[in-house]
């Protein structure tokens, strides 16, 4: 639509009646009521961060700031916001295009808003974030959002941290070289992770939440044992044996 309206072919503004008051007014209304979005915009999705940071993990901050769909929206909004102001200080004011692409790029901006929205609120849902945490390497930030849950008695939380640990494990495991002994190692750092967790239910006295972690444990030795990888699964069967004399 760009090329189109680049090639005079097609308008989306009516034009000006005896000057140009109307376009600038147009062009000051884009800038501003964009701008003011803008601002709601960030607004909302720092709320939305601290909330789920104090429910699941501080570095929540961490996605968000990697958040592609954030920062195209800021930049979405920015352009258009930029355009419509350097349109409405002289430049090219005799060209009909210039309240057109300020138009077209308004519509844009407002329509990214659906899909922006529906992608921020998939990114609150603990799967999502847990997934999150995990397909980047952040574990720390994985084990303080099993942690939370266990505090806060929030078992479903708890499942969806621990099937993420599961599949990031798992991951691992398939591709780690075995003469290197790095499947031994990942599934000792594994098995520390779901140790600490495990015992820090105990703490807690939430034994639900230990069982959750030795179902994890459980399934994961099965998953290293249909595959014939023995130290790694006697290895994380001496976790689970340990959690059990602890819970005594």
């Amino acid at each position: 639509m760009l090329m189109l309206i680049l090639s005079n072919r097609i308008f989306l503004w009516g034009g000006d009646i005896d000057s140009h008051s109307n376009r600038l007014y147009l062009l000051s209304t884009i800038a501003q009521s964009l701008a003011a979005i803008l601002a709601l915009l960030v607004s909302l999705t720092l709320v939305a961060t601290q909330l789920a940071s104090q429910a699941y993990s501080p570095r929540v901050v961490r996605l968000r700031l990697r958040d592609p769909w954030l920062w195209t929206a800021v930049f979405l909004f920015t352009f258009t916001i930029l355009w419509a102001m350097v349109s409405h200080g002289g430049f090219y004011l005799e060209g009909q295009y210039n309240a057109d692409i300020a138009l077209l790029l308004a519509a844009t901006a407002l329509l990214y808003l659906i899909p922006f929205s529906i992608a921020t609120l998939r990114s609150l849902d603990p799967v999502r974030i847990g997934e999150a945490f995990a397909a980047k390497g952040e574990d720390a930030a994985l084990d303080d959002m099993m942690r939370t849950a266990i505090n806060n008695e929030l078992m479903s939380v708890l499942l969806d941290g621990l099937k993420a640990l599961e599949v990031q494990t798992r991951n691992r495991l398939d591709t780690a070289d075995v003469a290197q002994g790095m499947k031994t190692l990942i599934a000792t750092n594994a098995g520390g992770r779901l140790r600490s967790v495990g015992r820090h239910a105990c703490q807690r006295s939430n034994f639900d939440a230990l069982t959750s972690v030795q179902n994890t444990l459980g399934s994961t030795i099965t998953y290293c044992t249909e595959r014939q990888w023995r130290e790694a699964a006697n290895i994380l069967n001496g976790v689970a044996v340990e959690l059990e004399d602890y819970a005594l």
